[in-house]
């Protein structure tokens, strides 16, 4: 069986930009191969919305190892997608110790569609 290999630059790209309501930075990654976008999927990944799902920020961590390990599936998932990966979408919920809610109590789950910026960043 005959085995092409392809070689794909992968990129890092993580912006420092963006603020929690209490002002805590929200880092968001950009991985992808080539421009971002060019015809290909967007794969958004949030971690920590709920604060106290701990484990989510290993599950990405992993994730995001396996998305940069340059290993064969990796390379195919990123021939058709870039990934948007936000690891702790709700940092004043985690340092307040909430287990669901936001710094100001609210469920970021059960408002992920508001257009509400003074609650919900």
């Amino acid at each position: 069986q005959k085995k092409s290999s392809v070689t794909l630059s992968v990129q890092l790209d993580i912006d420092y930009e963006h603020e929690s309501l209490s002002g805590l930075e929200i880092p968001i990654m950009k991985i992808h191969s080539g421009p971002l976008g060019n015809g290909k999927y967007c794969v958004f990944v949030i971690g920590r919305q709920h604060p106290g799902e701990a484990n989510s920020s290993y599950v990405l961590r992993g994730a995001v190892d396996q998305i940069l390990s340059g290993e064969e599936l990796s390379k195919k998932l990123l021939r058709h997608c870039d990934f948007i990966v936000i690891p702790m979408v709700n940092p004043d919920g985690v340092v307040a110790g909430n287990f669901r809610t936001s710094l100001f109590g609210k469920d970021l789950n059960r408002l992920f569609k508001s257009k509400d910026t003074t609650l919900i960043p």
